[in-house]
């Protein structure tokens, strides 16, 4: 891609022609985990960065919070995290610079629910962003989610 990371995008477990069934949750993040096993055992110092949205958001950050990939860990990206449908509130802390994009008049979560989540996060690497008149999915605003992830991340 354009910033010049080595990136690796995939299906969860039952989506496009990948095989399985949904994990809930567990499963899902069973696979990341073991995606992420797999490019250590080819280049055991990568530093990796990990991005999900909505439902792949909890599983990146579930992942993240992992003792397994501390030392690796370099970045977190979680865009538009339903935070009242997964159990952040149970996560061991993330030390890796966390990135929190919101959309502020997402449907499915109001930015309030978001505000106040962030504000608890067991991490003192923290930041969100809420691009402003957007939707869940990001309608009609998707270069500027992609302009403000890369200068958000420019910045660390």
């Amino acid at each position: 891609d354009s910033s010049g990371l080595a990136t690796m995008r995939f299906n969860y477990r039952g989506v496009g022609k990948s095989d399985g069934c949904y994990g809930n949750y567990i499963g899902e993040i069973a696979d990341l985990k073991n995606l992420i096993e797999q490019v250590l055992g080819l280049r055991p110092h990568a530093r990796i960065w990990l991005a999900g949205f909505s439902f792949g958001a909890y599983v990146a950050s579930s992942v993240a919070a992992m003792p397994d990939f501390k030392n690796n860990l370099q970045q977190l990206i979680t865009i538009a995290p339903v935070v009242t449908n997964a159990p952040y509130a149970n996560l061991a802390e993330i030390t890796c610079p966390w990135l929190t994009i919101a959309a502020e008049k997402d449907e499915l979560i109001d930015i309030e629910e978001i505000n106040t989540w962030h504000d608890k996060l067991n991490s003192n690497n923290k930041k969100l962003y809420v691009i402003k008149n957007s939707s869940h999915f990001f309608h009609g605003k998707l270069i500027e989610l992609r302009d403000n992830i890369e200068e958000l991340c420019q910045e660390r």
